[in-house]
């Protein structure tokens, strides 16, 4: 099982026969830390890389200083480094 599916498994309602949530994330062989994370997104990033794909499928002989041109036209303010690590 992956990480995700095992962090399901944990019962966080305390009751007087249940298990401890640090004792039950030691026998999946997770850590409690790990337990509560949640990753952030991060929406400049991705509409970016989005709007990067979408300039690539409607030209697709457009190299990276075309595509940063195109991006720089839409209002974007991104690197010429940013969008070849990008793509």
């Amino acid at each position: 099982m992956d990480s995700s599916n095992l962090k399901q498994l944990v019962n966080f309602k305390p009751s007087s026969s249940s298990l401890s949530v640090n004792y039950q994330c030691q026998l999946l062989g997770i850590s409690r830390s790990g337990l509560y994370y949640k990753s952030k997104t991060n929406n400049t990033k991705q509409a970016i890389k989005n709007h990067i794909t979408k300039v690539f499928e409607h030209i697709p002989i457009y190299g990276e200083k075309k595509v940063h041109q195109q991006l720089l036209e839409d209002g974007y303010k991104v690197s010429l480094n940013t969008v070849a690590r990008y793509r």
